[in-house]
């Protein structure tokens, strides 16, 4: 409900994170939605990341 979109978001150290990249959302979907986005330029080793989802009025979550 009231989805803008998704940002993927990177880090190496799990302290500093950068956006990565931006899906569009879905609005207001009652059914299931698939999205992807693909990895062009990772760091040489371990790699975080983490989705900020954002509704329409601005607020946000992060996944854990």
């Amino acid at each position: 409900t009231n989805n803008d979109s998704f940002s993927i978001e990177h880090s190496a150290d799990v302290i500093k994170w950068q956006i990565f990249g931006t899906v569009a959302g879905a609005g207001n979907s009652s059914g299931t939605r698939h999205y992807s986005f693909t990895d062009t330029d990772s760091y040489n080793g371990v790699n975080y990341f983490r989705l900020k989802q954002k509704d329409k009025n601005g607020d946000y979550t992060y996944s854990s």
